[in-house]
């Protein structure tokens, strides 16, 4: 693997000020005379003007700001470029990939893994009472993937020598590295997925924006996410939120056919 570069041409946006950087008077410059028409918000970002062959207005276009700012934290904007241009259905991959960023800037240690737990617990639920009335629950119809994406996180022990990240970045382990404990010799997989959804640095830093107790579990999300990702290019986790989001209304709807009436369910 080639070594992964630390520098984004976008200026790191925090949650707190990312909103300020876009100054009135910038705009009314950069909009003056009505041939001009406003830039995307990446172009709108950095300060200029879009270029006519501009690869994010078809994403951001003037009024996403939110989005652009929430994959600019996350992801940054040439990962999600890059990953989009890989994905089998560019615009589905860009609405997915803007949906996980917003995800986890709402839930910085779940993201959107935290929304397929919830739905999880809740098919849980009314599974154990369709069992409970000795209701057939049906067909499995969650995917394999839930098997790997569900799990706890994994514990693991380093066994020495720098991490998969920092070999990756060709350097050596900082003596706290954070990364170490969490890539080691046996999770190259993971560490490829994580590569090419986040990227090293972003995540990393998607990890520091948690509370310190709670940043291996952020950074196991991470890690069930670009195994989605990877299992679904250009869909990910939505997959699985989908599939269990149909679960959920055909167990629910099990349930309140099986509390009506023995002549109301028959149709009388």
């Amino acid at each position: 693997m080639e070594a992964e570069s630390e520098e984004d041409d976008d200026r790191d946006i925090g949650e707190h000020n990312g909103m300020e950087r876009y100054k009135s008077s910038f705009h009314q410059e950069l909009f003056q005379g009505p041939q001009l028409m406003a830039p995307c918000e990446k172009c709108g970002h950095n300060r200029k003007r879009c270029p006519a062959d501009c690869s994010y207005v078809q994403y951001f276009p003037a009024g996403r700001r939110d989005d652009f700012v929430a994959v600019n934290v996350v992801f940054g904007s040439i990962k999600f470029l890059s990953v989009v241009n890989e994905a089998p259905e560019q615009n589905l991959a860009s609405e997915s990939l803007i949906r996980h960023a917003r995800a986890r800037i709402a839930d910085r240690v779940n993201g959107f893994s935290g929304t397929a737990y919830q739905l999880r617990n809740r098919v849980n639920e009314l599974r154990a009472e369709l069992t409970e009335r000795g209701i057939p629950i049906g067909g499995e119809i969650i995917p394999q993937i839930e098997a790997e994406q569900l799990e706890a996180e994994q514990s693991v022990v380093h066994n020495g020598g720098p991490c998969g990240a920092c070999r990756h970045q060709r350097k050596r382990c900082p003596a706290n590295c954070s990364l170490r404990a969490i890539f080691t010799s046996q999770r190259n997989a993971d560490l490829n997925n994580v590569l090419a959804l986040y990227g090293v640095p972003k995540f990393k830093s998607n990890m520091d924006r948690v509370d310190a107790a709670e940043r291996r579990l952020a950074a196991e999300r991470m890690i069930q996410e670009s195994r989605a990702w990877n299992e679904f290019p250009g869909r990910g986790f939505e997959v699985l939120i989908n599939t269990l989001n149909q679960e959920v209304q055909r167990l629910t709807r099990t349930l309140e056919l099986a509390k009506l009436p023995f002549k109301k369910r028959l149709g009388g």
